[in-house]
């Protein structure tokens, strides 16, 4: 478990996302890669390689059931809908006979990252924090954690704190952030797209937990 700890005054907004996909309605004009997710009527399908368009699930050359590859990896169709699909296709390198992915040039998976987020917000002060909590389930997950201070009241905060506290290794800081834009990870935060209406001040990290 891991823990978010703000410090300063005054009004706070947290918010935390992660990388996820969720399966969408499978259409014909759509390539899709490897790892996609997509629904036809009633059951829900996986891209076990790079897929053209006008290939239907469940043509066995491109898809296979959640059921069948969720089984294939031992897991539950749960667990398995709610990782990124740069996840579900790195899982699916692993069975005998996959296909590497035609969309890269390593066989790999371009990274995307998905908005699932996560937020609260409340009163701080130098000797009251703020503290969130959250829980990885389903193997490494990379997240992005933003703190900033609420706009529309009379006090917002201002250049807030961010502490990430890692409840496997007693309560220790793991990683900091204050003015995000100064910081070391400006360049993979901004990549995000995720930081419009923050201030240079306000405080993000990007961490795999």
């Amino acid at each position: 478990m891991s823990t978010l700890k703000y410090t300063l005054t005054s009004l706070l907004f947290l918010s935390v996302s992660l990388l996820h996909s969720q399966p969408v309605t499978w259409v014909s004009s759509t390539s899709y890669s490897t790892g996609a997710l997509v629904i036809v009527g009633t059951s829900t399908y996986i891209a076990t390689t790079s897929v053209p368009a006008n290939n239907t699930p469940p043509d066995t050359t491109y898809w296979k059931s959640l059921e069948e590859t969720a089984a294939s990896l031992t897991m539950t169709t749960d667990a398995l809908a709610a990782l990124p699909t740069t996840a579900v296709a790195d899982l699916l390198a692993t069975l005998p006979g996959a296909a590497p992915d035609a969309n890269s040039s390593t066989g790999g998976s371009t990274s995307t990252i998905y908005q699932k987020g996560l937020s609260t917000a409340g009163n701080v002060s130098s000797t009251a924090y703020l503290s969130g909590g959250f829980v990885i389930k389903g193997g490494s997950k990379k997240v992005i954690i933003m703190g900033k201070g609420a706009g529309n009241v009379a006090d917002p905060l201002n250049n807030p704190r961010l502490d990430l506290l890692s409840g496997n290794s007693n309560w220790a800081s793991i990683a900091s952030s204050t003015d995000w834009k100064s910081g070391s990870q400006v360049t993979d935060i901004t990549a995000t797209n995720l930081m419009n209406g923050y201030q240079d001040t306000d405080a993000a990290i990007i961490k795999t937990l």
